[in-house]
């Protein structure tokens, strides 16, 4: 009889907690569901939500106040009467789908708090013409986040972001400039396909330009690469018809297939690859269609993601660094990615290079700040 007893209280007691955590209610037309002792998040109601709402920072209900921290998966989804949401400086994530179709949105505040967008949050978003995720501190943005946000003629990436990822701004159609932070490492899969870029300048932080990245960009004519990316994905710059000019700041030229620049005759466009290095590309699979092959590009590109610069440059005997807030380790390449020297370093410290023959180096910076430079 005891065991009995002890059955059902657990039982009282599970199904007690669990109606306090799966409890909604409504506040002033806002639908909430119940995430924590304190915490709620924005949900779906009968009948979509219409006109301008103002989402608040806390909501009362049964003498129990609440956070508000979230938009619910699905939350707003094909809320098409739905013009303007402002949201409160508590919210930090916007789930899946949550304003998923909503086609008259045409403003949204991303406030400073916000760590996640998810999976299609505003996918089809037609109204949007300005996105500005500046202020957010979000490292990722979850994939077809923004997918045809077709008329979105302004995106501000954050300083915090690590990586653009899958399909994120595909169908961005009315892009046509977009400024990519040297926070980010990654450029995903069809993560700018379709879109209305006319250039794009890769930040020196980039490593990796995945497959179909800037697939059929119809108005892109320039691109420039910095060093740092190491690979270039199939089709990555498929169907680019008008691109003219394709600066690659590599001295050792990557190996690529055929299908990264399909769809456009390399005879038309001119490639700039850095000082010395233009024989490499000429006779290198793929870089050897381009119809003119310059070795030209500057080399007084020195600043990283930190702000580091080396003079003097070119380099005879020493080297040095400024820039550094501490000593840090350091590793130099030559062009064929050989380790020729490595050691630690305080700003403005100078570094021997007497026993290094002539040409081109990288010096690297705990794997990630790069600085090319030359050796006399």
């Amino acid at each position: 009889m005891k065991n009995k007893i002890h059955i059902y209280l657990v039982l009282s007691l599970v199904i007690g907690f669990s109606n306090i955590y799966a409890q909604t209610f409504e506040a002033d037309g806002i639908n909430y569901y119940i995430t924590g002792a304190n915490e709620v998040s924005v949900n779906q109601k009968n009948g979509c939500y219409t006109g301008d709402i103002v989402i608040p920072d806390s909501v009362e209900d049964s003498g129990t106040n609440y956070s508000v921290t979230g938009i619910n998966v699905n939350a707003f989804y094909q809320c098409s009467g739905l013009t303007s949401v402002v949201l409160p400086s508590s919210v930090t994530e916007i789930n899946s789908q949550a304003f998923l179709e909503c086609t008259n949105l045409n403003s949204i505040n991303f406030t400073s708090s916000i760590e996640t967008i998810g999976y299609m949050a505003f996918r089809s978003c037609t109204s949007l013409l300005t996105i500005d995720l500046s202020a957010t501190v979000l490292t990722e943005i979850g994939e077809y986040a923004f997918l045809r946000c077709e008329n979105a003629t302004s995106i501000i990436l954050p300083n915090s972001l690590e990586s653009i990822g899958n399909n994120v701004f595909h169908y961005c159609e009315s892009l046509t400039q977009i400024s990519i932070p040297n926070s980010v490492n990654s450029i995903g899969t069809r993560s700018f396909a379709y879109s209305g870029l006319t250039s794009i300048d890769i930040p020196s932080s980039v490593t990796l330009i995945d497959n179909y990245a800037f697939e059929v960009c119809r108005d892109l004519k320039t691109v420039s690469v910095p060093s740092s990316v190491t690979s270039i994905g199939d089709y990555a710059f498929y169907g680019n018809y008008t691109l003219e000019t394709f600066n690659i700041d590599v001295d050792v030229p990557l190996t690529i297939t055929s299908s990264v620049f399909q769809g456009r005759n390399l005879s038309l466009v001119t490639l700039n690859t850095p000082i010395g290095s233009g024989a490499a590309y000429s006779t290198a699979s793929i870089w050897e269609n381009f119809g003119n092959i310059n070795g030209t590009l500057s080399n007084n590109k020195f600043e990283t993601s930190k702000g580091l610069k080396a003079y003097p440059n070119p380099a005879i005997n020493e080297l040095k660094i400024v820039g550094l807030n501490r000593p840090e380790s350091f590793k130099i390449y030559n062009v064929l990615g050989n380790l020729v020297m490595r050691g630690k370093i305080a700003n403005n410290e100078p570094i021997n290079l007497e026993e290094m023959i002539p040409g081109f180096y990288l010096i690297k910076f705990n794997d990630k700040d790069t600085i090319k430079f030359i050796k006399n």
